[in-house]
């Protein structure tokens, strides 16, 4: 029961971005919508940033799952944008509210994981220092989630798709040219 209520008070919340900005919503707001009493929400969160908390990691915890195999860069990213595209209003309310580092925690901690299970299952990089690897990762990570902060900040127009496809290409050819200065370097 827990969950369904946590579930119902999230459900609420994404419905009340549709009709208004995140900073003008209220635990009233969400509980008249839910049909629970405040009671109800402050049992399960203490305010409406840890509702937002629960949902990203909740969100996390789907998207990570529903990847297949991380050896398939595109399917994990065009997962990650069609889930944003599902929650537009709520995410370009939480861009545009003083609590967007939250929005930036979960898209660097799904874009971290994603590329550093692409990295792991596709390229064989042992050669590469940990050091090295970080920075690999970190600058994948960093580039997507740049470019989703930058589609979200224009309001989320068009097919990011064709952003994300080109940022795929970009990961494949500079790791490719990393292992091979790592060939180099052998020699």
């Amino acid at each position: 029961m827990s969950e369904i209520t946590k579930k119902a008070l999230v459900s609420s919340l994404i419905a009340l971005c549709d009709e208004k900005k995140l900073n003008k919503i209220t635990v009233q707001d969400i509980v008249n919508k839910c049909g629970v009493n405040r009671n109800t929400f402050y049992y399960h969160f203490a305010d409406i940033y840890y509702l937002l908390d629960y949902m990203f990691r909740s969100e996390y915890e789907y998207v990570i799952g529903s990847i297949k195999s991380y050896s398939d860069l595109r399917e994990g990213i065009t997962l990650v944008i069609k889930e944003a595209s599902k929650y537009k209003n709520l995410i370009i309310n939480i861009y545009n509210s003083i609590n967007r580092e939250q929005l930036e925690k979960y898209l660097y901690s799904v874009n971290a994981k994603l590329f550093k299970g692409y990295i792991n299952e596709t390229h064989d990089l042992d050669n590469l220092s940990q050091d090295d690897l970080f920075i690999v990762e970190a600058y994948f990570k960093c580039g997507i989630v740049g470019l989703v902060l930058n589609w979200i900040e224009r309001g989320m127009p068009g097919d990011m798709i064709h952003l994300s496809n080109q940022l795929i290409r970009l990961a494949e050819s500079t790791i490719k040219g990393i292992k091979e200065n790592m060939e180099v370097k052998k020699c």
